[in-house]
């Protein structure tokens, strides 16, 4: 049986998503699971949680 999923959107860079869509051909993934994995070890890691509150790539605007 499934878990419930959430649709949602979100605005990404496009030169940034662009070279995503590359890697994911390249290394076999989906924005689905980068995301899925992201989400769960943002809330159950906090060192990792530390290194993405502290990634600050100003090439690239935060939308609030």
């Amino acid at each position: 049986m499934e878990k419930p999923t959430q649709l949602t959107s979100v605005k990404v860079q496009c030169d940034l998503f662009d070279e995503y869509k590359i890697s994911c051909v390249r290394y076999k993934s989906s924005l689905n699971k980068l995301v899925n994995r992201a989400m769960d070890l943002y809330v159950s890691n906090e060192e990792f949680r530390k290194m993405i509150n502290n990634h600050h790539n100003f090439n690239f605007e935060v939308e609030k």
